[in-house]
């Protein structure tokens, strides 16, 4: 069911929940993303956050009727201490970051989150400057079992670089 090479947001959010039963949800980063309007259909406990309150006007236009999202416009590498939650989203975020920077972060998330769906660009999709930390995939599963965290599958969301780990 999920082995196309990428998958649609409304994919990623049945086989997220299929297999995690998340019940919050805070999406680190998050941007303009649907896949968390999708979330707010469903929960009442989703929260996104970003450094850019931009977002927040795209996100609220695609919210249906009797959706609830938080936002929250703070750059969340400053944060002391994150939101607990079951599942923790950071999507196309980590290539902004050095590893001096990513990696405490990464840290307080693995702590405060059952789950973490995580992706970052893949070395072909790097277009930008801006982009300080491209690793390949071998390279960030070993960054993630080094902070205790377990893969439990490779999700093509946003592209081949998808992931979903569990706390161990």
């Amino acid at each position: 069911m999920y082995t196309k090479n990428r998958i649609s947001e409304k994919e990623t959010f049945l086989m997220l929940d299929d297999l995690t039963g998340f019940k919050s949800v805070v999406s680190y980063g998050c941007g303009v993303s649907s896949l968390e309007v999708l979330f707010a259909e469903k929960f009442k406990d989703v929260t996104c956050i970003d450094r850019d309150d931009v977002n927040w006007y795209f996100i609220k236009a695609c919210l249906k009727p009797n959706s609830w999202l938080k936002f929250e416009c703070v750059d969340f590498m400053e944060l002391e201490s994150l939101k607990s939650c079951d599942l923790a989203i950071f999507t196309e975020v980590a290539q902004l970051y050095p590893d001096d920077i990513l990696i405490p972060f990464l840290q307080k998330l693995c702590r405060s989150s059952k789950y973490i769906f995580f992706s970052s660009h893949p070395e072909s999709l790097s277009v930008s400057e801006e982009e300080v930390n491209i690793k390949k995939p071998e390279a960030w599963l070993q960054v993630f079992k080094s902070l205790g965290m377990n893969l439990i599958t490779r999700i093509s969301y946003p592209h081949e670089n998808g992931f979903l780990f569990e706390r161990l």
